[in-house]
């Protein structure tokens, strides 16, 4: 056995030395509200997701979308969620509005479930849009549809 060295013995009372940190972490805790909470919701909606026979990366998108909303928004029980929540989650996204509009959807269709399993009273979602600017598709002209050299066929030639 070594023998004691009276430089490494510990002769103060350092029973609280943690005690300040832990008051100072409890006081940050927010006290939890009444309700469902959110990552529950969550749990129950995918579980009915994979008994439907849903893709697992259907699956992995809402779990990481859901969990993306809770984490910015700071939202925990369903009871709680507004169209303000909506509004700060997508405006911290720095992504196109094509992608902010397929998360969107991802969100709207797991608030819609948590709606039918009776969890929330309105489907406030319904009024949040985002305006995507989608490419306009030039019709056919009557030249276009009579010209042998784009390949089209003459269709006014057909007999019934």
């Amino acid at each position: 056995m070594s023998k004691k060295r009276s430089s490494l013995i510990v002769t103060e009372d350092l029973s609280n030395i943690f005690a300040d940190d832990f008051e100072d972490k409890q006081a940050k805790v927010i006290a939890p509200k009444d309700g469902l909470p959110i990552a529950t919701a969550l749990k129950t909606v995918i579980r009915q997701m994979e008994v439907s026979g849903l893709r697992p990366r259907t699956i992995a998108d809402y779990e990481r979308h859901v969990m993306h909303f809770v984490e910015i928004t700071g939202a925990q029980v369903i009871e709680e969620l507004t169209v303000d929540h909506i509004y700060t989650w997508l405006s911290s996204m720095r992504v196109s509005n094509q992608t902010k509009l397929t998360r969107l959807k991802c969100l709207k269709a797991f608030l819609t479930r948590c709606f039918y399993n009776g969890w929330m009273s309105t489907n406030f979602w319904r009024q949040v849009n985002i305006k995507v600017a989608t490419p306009v598709k030039e019709g056919a002209t009557e030249q276009d549809v009579h010209d042998p050299r784009i390949g089209r066929r003459n269709f006014t030639n057909l007999k019934n």
